[in-house]
């Protein structure tokens, strides 16, 4: 009786929104950078959006509720949602370093478990994950005809093998739980999220996973992509059936830009963040130039300008070919955010 109530009202507070933005952190405490991407998305995102903080709840306990207010900021504990049959079998089956930076992987890996719960348990329709070190330039609202031309998952892919999971949308309550089934049956294989997507990716149809445009069409027609280095190919089993799906494109490529001309803007996975930002401090030397060594294109090649909107806010904007495209989303892989606000 108690979960039907819950159901019902999580239902209904759900329908209040047109969408919903979620953030996911597990572990101690959320990072300050956090706070940067929220205060961002609002900039562009009214209260039609639901903005959401899936969390621990030992972190969430640290919080500041004058932001959750003035941000209209809503939080739900990973503690408070039913662990599922899938996140079980992952936890059971689970083979990755768990002592690289307390979990790192397993954390990355196990997001989209809790992300799962919650769409299925709250009952969200478009969801736009975003990952806690991205920067959002659009109203969702006016993309969303264009995001429900995908039948379940939408992400922006660094090579056909990996997906980098930073702006993710799924469109019903049951749109990721096919790919949570099959990250528990293959977490024993030791692989880190972005190949664990690749491979489902590459071995199921479009309906179940697409690509977001992350590079425009010229681009791949004038310069063209560079080979996948053997690093971005590592954790990666290129299996029978990862061939016989690769061999039905015409033009696996072309999946870079797919949907362009619908959203007439791109989303970046890494490469223009790192590009204009630097990597991870954490991971080497961290300066502006910094260039995706796994990535298909060279975000060297490209232009970048910042552009003011009719409501005074600087948007980034990539051109190649004197051909222009908004950025909805950078990457900023440095966790500098503040220097990339509108």
């Amino acid at each position: 009786m108690f979960y039907l109530l819950l159901l019902f009202t999580t239902c209904f507070l759900s329908a209040q929104y047109d969408y919903h933005i979620v953030f996911v952190h597990l572990g101690d405490r959320l990072p300050d950078y956090l706070f940067d991407a929220i205060q961002q998305v609002r900039m562009f995102n009214d209260e039609r959006a639901e903005v959401i903080i899936l969390a621990e709840q030992r972190a969430l306990d640290h919080v500041d509720t004058l932001f959750l207010r003035t941000y209209l900021v809503n939080t739900v504990s990973c503690e408070s949602l039913f662990q599922s049959k899938a996140h079980k079998k992952f936890h059971k089956k689970f083979r990755i370093d768990t002592a690289f930076r307390n979990g790192y992987w397993k954390k990355c890996t196990e997001r989209f478990f809790y992300l799962d719960e919650l769409l299925q348990q709250h009952h969200l329709h478009d969801v736009i994950h975003l990952e806690n070190d991205n920067m959002f330039y659009v109203d969702i609202h006016e993309l969303l005809p264009v995001f429900r031309t995908y039948t379940n998952i939408a992400a922006p892919f660094e090579t056909n093998q990996r997906c980098l999971p930073c702006c993710m949308y799924f469109s019903k309550p049951r749109s990721l739980h096919a790919l949570v089934s099959y990250l528990a049956m293959m977490s024993s294989k030791g692989w880190h999220d972005m190949a664990l997507i690749g491979s489902y990716y590459c071995t199921h149809s479009r309906d179940a996973i697409d690509q977001l445009p992350t590079i425009m069409p010229e681009y791949a027609e004038k310069i063209g992509f560079r080979g996948v280095p053997e690093k971005a190919k590592k954790g990666f089993s290129r299996n029978k059936k990862y061939e016989r799906h690769w061999k039905r494109l015409t033009n696996p490529y072309t999946q870079f830009s797919n949907k362009i001309a619908l959203f007439n803007s791109l989303f970046d996975a890494a490469p223009y963040g790192q590009f204009l930002g630097g990597q991870d401090p954490r991971n080497g030397e961290c300066a502006p130039g910094f260039i995706n060594e796994t990535g298909l294109f060279d975000a060297s090649q490209l232009a970048y300008e910042w552009r003011t909107d009719a409501q005074g806010r600087k948007v980034p904007y990539v051109l190649f070919d004197n051909t222009a495209y908004r950025i909805n989303n950078l990457h900023v892989h440095s966790k500098n955010l503040k220097a990339f606000a509108s």
